[in-house]
């Protein structure tokens, strides 16, 4: 599975900001699902509570995933999964 973590591109971003572009420019609108290592959990959609499947779990592109939680803290240890290019992603509802 594809993942990047959150600190990693808070890294990339601030030692290399052109890197950081380049790779957003290139990844930016590919889904991802949002996971805490530090509680074991996915976010849900619109980032309203936590779930424990991959399947609950809310779809972000990976630009919308990392200013949800560019906030968080290193301890919470997030982490971006990109869904396999054999994923087919479920339309989820946005209020």
């Amino acid at each position: 599975m594809l993942q990047i973590k959150l600190h990693k591109l808070q890294e990339i971003e601030t030692e290399s900001p052109e890197k950081f572009k380049t790779y957003m420019d290139n990844m930016r609108n590919r889904l991802v699902r949002i996971y805490s290592e530090q509680h074991r959990v996915y976010w849900r959609e619109n980032g309203s509570g936590y779930c424990l499947r991959a399947s609950e779990a809310g779809l972000y592109t990976l630009e919308l995933a990392y200013d949800f939680t560019r906030h968080c803290g290193r301890e919470k240890q997030i982490q971006f999964n990109f869904l396999s290019k054999t994923e087919t992603p479920t339309p989820q509802h946005h209020d």
